[in-house]
């Protein structure tokens, strides 16, 4: 077992509320995710974020290959980045960059999320409703080892998993639009006789 803090470095993402420290001209839209922007199966759809200006950026604040978001607030949910987002994520994420060769950023994307409820639940040894974890709580998360080619077997069987959710997605998305079509159809029958 090692904790999320020994084998990851862990930000908070940007806090868009923070003061100007002086006027800049360097000003351009900036894609900024936010909670709601994470799906279900834990991927970011870059086509639907919103823009903000912001002062120009250091690159640290973007996203990168293999980065993890965990929403601090709310439903905690889990997102795993596989590929450069010129994105922000808002103050409500950590940022969380594996940096021990033994695990692998999916393995703890996908520890994280289907582990959860226990690992809230064991971080203050209550059952209070958790409203955020904390940084501090965040990092002292223990990850277990297990062997590479398990994370990468692990790996595969949640892309399975997010490609069958992803269709069910659209399959729900198509039902709603049919449904919608008849309901509309009956109606305007009967109103026209």
């Amino acid at each position: 077992m090692s904790r999320l803090g020994e084998i990851a470095i862990i930000k908070t993402g940007y806090n868009f509320n923070r003061p100007t420290t002086s006027l800049q001209k360097d000003v351009e839209d900036v894609k900024v995710i936010s909670p709601k922007d994470i799906s279900v199966n834990g991927t970011i759809d870059e086509s639907t974020l919103n823009k903000m200006p912001l002062p120009q950026l250091k690159d640290m604040y973007f996203l990168k290959p293999n980065d993890i978001l965990f929403v601090s607030k709310g439903n905690f949910n889990v997102a795993w980045v596989n590929q450069e987002i010129k994105a922000v994520p808002s103050s409500s994420f950590y940022k969380i960059q594996i940096t021990d060769n033994n695990f692998t950023s999916e393995y703890v994307y996908a520890f994280l999320k289907f582990h959860l409820d226990i690992l809230t639940r064991n971080s203050r040894q209550s059952t209070e409703r958790i409203a955020t974890l904390t940084l501090a709580e965040l990092s002292n998360i223990d990850i277990p080892l297990i062997p590479l080619v398990k994370q990468q077997q692990l790996k595969r069987i949640i892309d399975c998993q997010q490609k069958e959710l992803e269709i069910l997605e659209k399959l729900k998305h198509n039902l709603n639009i049919l449904t919608k079509g008849i309901f509309t159809q009956t109606i305007k029958e009967h109103i026209n006789g």
